[in-house]
């Protein structure tokens, strides 16, 4: 399985192999008058991690955000719900958040992708 990728940039495998991943789908938000499921809300990816070292933290704020409170994603790699590699062409990544600085590490980190659009082949 390939690592994960932010408009092209892998991520690096001191972070892909580790952390607590969430993909999270579309889900059903009613049906419509033909008791077709329509879908609500976007899908996104959460990454925690119970710790990053300030290299890997500093990968997301200044190489990918470049200290920007989030940006547009173009091209992402990452995984679906099923552990499968999909490739999306729209989404925001935002500024990772952390609970505290301590001990030479930022603890409890959450990386936040949204609005994500996968691409689609015909």
């Amino acid at each position: 399985m390939a690592a994960p990728s932010i408009n092209t940039v892998a991520v690096p495998t001191s972070m892909a192999s580790r952390g607590r991943y969430r993909f999270d789908r579309q889900r059903m938000g009613a049906v419509n008058g033909n008791g077709v499921a329509v879908a609500a809300g976007p899908q996104m990816v959460t990454w925690a991690f119970s710790y990053m070292t300030p290299t890997e933290y500093a990968w997301w704020y200044t190489t990918v955000l470049g200290g920007a409170l989030s940006i547009d994603l173009t091209e992402a790699e990452l995984w679906d719900d099923l552990i499968a590699e999909q490739t999306f062409v729209n989404g925001v990544l935002y500024r990772p958040t952390n609970e505290v600085y301590t001990a030479g590490a930022f603890w409890n980190v959450t990386i936040t992708i949204n609005q994500l659009l996968p691409l689609l082949l015909t």
